[in-house]
């Protein structure tokens, strides 16, 4: 958790894992579409705020880089987009999940 803070995600990417696992692939490759479309769409639409150019380093985390970028609509919507996100993953890996206990089950038998 402590490096995700800073956008950092090596560990997760690898630890996982996520990379080579075609079961966490589709939200992997889903999410970030979803969640780009959405903001363009909302932009358009003009939900959120033109975006102002204002560029702060990677490491900032989210929520703050969305205030800091442009202002408290963009903010709300990085915590929005990051519950949504995390709905997104959470059946895919309950599933993979469910799928590594059943192998330790016949593991074990």
């Amino acid at each position: 958790m402590g490096p995700g803070l800073f956008n950092i995600n090596e560990p997760i990417l690898f630890g996982t894992p996520i990379v080579l696992n075609p079961m966490l692939a589709v939200p992997f490759i889903l999410t970030p579409v979803l969640s780009g479309a959405l903001t363009y769409l909302l932009i358009q639409w003009g939900i959120l705020p033109m975006f102002t150019g204002v560029v702060v380093p990677w490491t900032t985390p989210p929520i703050i880089s969305g205030l800091l970028v442009n202002g408290w609509k963009t903010m709300v919507w990085q915590a929005i987009v990051i519950v949504g996100s995390f709905f997104i993953y959470f059946p895919f890996i309950k599933m993979y999940d469910n799928q590594l206990y059943k192998e330790e089950q016949e593991a074990a038998e």
